[in-house]
């Protein structure tokens, strides 16, 4: 018999949001490595039922997916009763722009591991620095 998940964020979850499936698979790789656990997925869409299925602690999300814009995701999420942190992670030149907007902390791709573990530190006080 399992037991029953408590509410709330789970502390060392990050769902990582992201169409580019090398960069889910080395996020998933270094997050793990910093003693968190990851649920991935390719779009919106999919986002959306891992967020209604988990609670995360923290969502690195893509701006650019291949069924909706990051900054519609951001307010599905918003929408949520307990909404998590969320990261932007963007190539795009106006990533910092866009992430000021929403009023989020950004990453630049590429960007550094250990940039990407102190904003996941803030969030999952059991990730460590690689």
């Amino acid at each position: 018999m399992s037991t029953p998940r408590a509410p709330g964020p789970s502390s060392d979850l990050v769902l990582v949001v992201d169409d580019d499936a090398d960069l889910l698979e080395m996020l998933e790789v270094v997050l793990r490595m910093g003693n968190c656990r990851v649920v991935r997925a390719s779009s919106g869409r999919a986002a959306m039922e891992l967020l209604r299925a988990e609670q995360p602690a923290l969502v690195l999300l893509d701006l650019m997916l291949p069924d909706m814009r990051g900054e519609e995701l951001f307010e599905q999420l918003r929408s949520l009763q307990q909404p998590p942190p969320v990261v932007v992670m963007s190539a795009a030149v106006d990533t910092g722009d866009r992430a000021r907007r929403l009023g989020v902390p950004y990453l630049i791709k590429p960007f550094d591991v250990e940039g990407l573990m102190a904003l996941v530190r803030q969030v999952c006080p059991s990730a460590v620095a690689l």
